[in-house]
């Protein structure tokens, strides 16, 4: 098969890092792959064999009739059997190409449980009829497209997103530990998410500044980057918690973050699915979350679900993550990375291919 990807941006985050995961694993099954973004800066690593496409698109409506311009060309001289749209952006801008150019068959995939306002809604809404196929990352987040009227329901699957369970593994680093200056000692809590409204990082803040005012021993590490991390980080300093709280910026190497950490924590205002939870439990680190959509669909334990929008239950169960004995670890951390096994990156591209052919039939 010709597939060709498309994506609002390829910076750093949850759907970049997912698309070309699953480019990578469609090129490595032996299909023709390429990938066309919108705008920004390439920051995710792409493989050399993959083609990648950056549109520059402005935006403006000048912009973006040159950039549709541009993708009709590339589209002609690929002629691409599948094109799978993925993230708000790249679904109309990929719906209103087929206007202009032959599509065979359009999947558009939505990686989050919030429409970010009415004229998004609006905007999907009704552009939905140049769409063969509808998915989300969680089927909560799916019933709450197909609810809200952004998705038609005849037409809309749920897709869960996979990692390379032979990335992600238990293997305790106490190099970046050291790196890092993390005391034999100190309990660190990780959280890996953009700065931005979703990821709700003040909740976090406000947590942490609570278990740390009783555990003097503990540690924070942020690891990505957003438009509100300068906010964050006043916050933080205003709490008088920056000896204690490490903003590690963009990292690639996760795995080696998660494994110098004790506690992963999701404190996020709503999430579409949660891969970087998959990532931590495979990792076998205990796992925090908010209650804040695709994530009671990852995590077995409700009791490690906490509600929104609520430092005090949030540094509660942190507190009480702290007190587990060892071997209550060990047995966590098992259960975790069996549970995850399902969103092996393997298995989902095979459920990706099966679509994708009974789509050519």
């Amino acid at each position: 098969m010709k597939i060709l990807y498309t994506i609002t941006g390829l910076s750093m985050g949850g759907a970049e890092t997912i698309t070309v995961n699953l480019a990578r694993c469609m090129q490595q099954f032996g299909h023709i792959v390429h990938i066309m973004y919108l705008s920004g800066e390439q920051i995710v690593n792409v493989p050399d064999e993959i083609s990648v496409h950056g549109l520059h698109m402005r935006k403006t409506p000048l912009g973006l009739i040159k950039t549709l311009r541009k993708a009709k060309r590339i589209v002609q001289k690929f002629r691409p059997e599948i094109v799978h749209a993925n993230m708000f952006h790249a679904i109309v801008f990929s719906r209103l190409l087929r206007l202009f150019v032959k599509i065979p068959h359009l999947i558009c995939t939505e990686h989050s449980n919030n429409y970010h306002g009415k004229t998004r809604l609006i905007l999907e809404h009704c552009t939905d009829f140049l769409s063969d196929l509808n998915t989300n990352v969680s089927q909560t987040a799916t019933d709450y497209f197909v609810t809200s009227g952004v998705f038609s329901q005849k037409k809309s699957i749920a897709m869960y997103n996979g990692i390379d369970m032979n990335r992600f593994f238990k293997n305790r680093n106490t190099i970046l530990r050291q790196q890092l200056k993390l005391a034999d000692n100190d309990f660190v809590f990780i959280n890996v998410s953009r700065f931005n409204k979703a990821k709700d990082h003040k909740t976090l803040i406000d947590a942490f500044y609570i278990v740390h005012q009783k555990k003097q021993n503990t540690k924070l590490i942020c690891v990505g980057d957003g438009e509100l991390r300068t906010e964050i980080q006043i916050l933080v300093e205003s709490l008088k918690l920056s000896d204690w709280v490490i903003f590690a910026g963009i990292q690639q190497n996760l795995h080696d973050y998660y494994n110098a950490s004790d506690c992963f924590v999701l404190s996020s205002a709503y999430e579409g699915f949660g891969l970087v939870l998959v990532e931590a439990m495979a990792c076998e680190l205990p796992v925090i979350s908010t209650d804040c959509g695709g994530t009671k669909e990852i995590i077995a334990n409700k009791n490690d679900l906490i509600p929104i929008k609520n430092p005090e239950l949030l540094a509660d169960k942190m507190l009480e993550v702290m007190n587990y004995t060892a071997e209550q670890k060990e047995i966590i951390g098992r259960e975790n990375r069996t549970a995850v096994e399902k969103f092996d990156l393997n298995k989902i591209t095979e459920k990706w291919e099966k679509l994708y052919k009974e789509k050519l039939v």
